[in-house]
């Protein structure tokens, strides 16, 4: 009895070592990660800490494959928790449907990896920005861009 326990114990341990494993090789090149160059949302802290003053509200996605809101507020701060600015977080589609390009004032960061029609049903303005909206900063690797409305 003792023995089948042991093999037991050793049996899932195995199996959660190699899950971690295969978790941490899976993520490990992947460019969206700081630790494997991915410097987009870096940038995104430096450009909101020297620009940032001139907008009330960013404008993020929510609840999708990669929502921006989960994301974006962690690089808002600086590396030890102090606030690079103040203003408010939006969303461009509150209660699962997307708002009209018109409806939308501010700073909106666009994640051009996860925001595409394939996965999920992405507004045209994401793709193609409406005339009167302005690309203020793309990061050096085209994850992110910045268009300013409203200005």
């Amino acid at each position: 009895m003792k023995l089948e326990k042991k093999t037991a114990a050793v049996l899932i341990s195995i199996v959660f070592s190699l899950a971690a494993v295969s978790g941490v090789a899976g993520v490990y090149q992947f460019e969206d990660f700081i630790h494997s160059g991915g410097t987009h949302y870096l940038e995104l802290r430096e450009f909101m800490r020297d620009e940032g003053a001139q907008w009330k509200a960013v404008w993020v996605t929510r609840g999708s494959l990669r929502a921006l809101e989960r994301v974006v507020p962690m690089y808002l701060v600086g590396p030890f928790g102090k606030p690079i600015w103040e203003g408010e977080m939006r969303y461009l589609n509150p209660e699962g449907g997307f708002l009209k390009a018109e409806e939308i004032d501010g700073l909106v960061v666009v994640s051009t990896v996860y925001m595409n029609s394939v996965l999920f049903f992405v507004p045209d303005y994401v793709f193609n920005p409406p005339w009167g909206w302005d690309l203020v900063f793309e990061s050096r690797n085209g994850f992110l861009r910045r268009y300013a409305t409203g200005l």
